[in-house]
């Protein structure tokens, strides 16, 4: 397994160094024959393409917040607030994204306060739904959920440094003669630049969390979940370079950095290191305390 795993990390660098290479002398032409902003696939793409991410970490704050139900009084309140927060946040951004986009503007006073009123109740019914599954069986994706939470705001976060440092023009901020086309390798420093890395990619690739969850099912599940999440990684960084918002190295980037980060999370959250309660009587308790609370409902 081991084995298996450093030929698949191997594979993994080599493709990426041997694209980036590719990309650091082919990405104007590339980004040249593809690009076409009138196309309406990639329009809606734009819009909807980031939200597999941000509906992985919303679901896991909601399995986080009802996992805290059975928690210590202490790191109860703790996972209700940071949980509370981060659904509302992720919430919150999906409906944005989605306002922002279509029609070019910040969100409105009022479409805000629609916004969170409807976050409220989706949470609320989430949270009576989840009620009624067992702890054991919600406790099994705990890891999963946590690992989910970290790498989309991680992925978020380091891509938004970087972005402003590299300060890299869109294709579709290039000048006519594209004199201010600057390689991947390069920082440009150009006047709110934002092409590099594609956090659309990043949060594409981020869809391969989803395999977290599914091999909790069989392993079938958990293959469909990795074709799944590749295919929309990779239909995403194709639409931002058709869209003109990227060139092809900035979607390798933005992908390398979230297949990164996740592989990286799930080496420090191994399985047997998230622990639920403090002991193991305390443990059983909790669960025999759920049986009764499930049947009593």
């Amino acid at each position: 397994m081991a084995r298996k795993s450093v030929r698949n990390i191997t594979l993994f660098i080599i493709t990426w160094i041997t694209l980036a290479l590719v990309f650091a002398f082919t990405d104007l032409r590339i980004s040249n024959a593809l690009i076409n902003q009138q196309s309406g696939w990639v329009r809606v793409l734009d819009i909807f393409g980031e939200h597999p991410a941000m509906i992985i970490a919303f679901a896991s704050a909601n399995i986080l917040f009802s996992l805290a139900r059975c928690e210590k009084t202490v790191k109860k309140v703790f996972m209700w607030v940071i949980n509370g927060i981060l659904m509302l946040l992720t919430g919150y951004m999906m409906v944005a994204m989605v306002i922002y986009r279509i029609s070019e503007s910040q969100p409105s006073s009022m479409q805000n306060i629609i916004a969170f009123v409807c976050i409220i109740i989706a949470v609320i019914i989430i949270q009576i739904l989840l009620t009624k599954v067992s702890y054991e069986r919600l406790n099994e994706f705990r890891r999963a959920a946590l690992i989910s939470i970290v790498t989309v705001f991680a992925v978020n976060t380091l891509q938004n440094i970087i972005k402003p440092i590299w300060g890299r023009a869109r294709p579709r901020e290039l000048f006519a003669d594209q004199s201010n086309f600057s390689p991947w390798y390069r920082p440009q420093h150009f006047p709110e630049g934002q092409s590099f890395p594609s956090g659309h990619a990043g949060n594409g690739f981020s869809a391969l969390l989803l395999v977290l969850f599914a091999e909790k099912y069989s392993e079938k599940s958990a293959k469909w979940a990795y074709v799944f999440g590749i295919f929309w990684g990779i239909l995403i960084s194709v639409s931002r370079v058709v869209i003109g918002a990227h060139f092809p190295s900035d979607v390798l980037f933005g992908g390398f950095i979230a297949i990164s980060v996740i592989y990286i999370n799930t080496r420090i959250f191994k399985e047997d290191a998230i622990v639920e309660t403090a002991s193991k009587a305390e443990y059983t308790q909790i669960i025999e305390d759920s049986h009764k609370h499930n049947n009593v409902r």
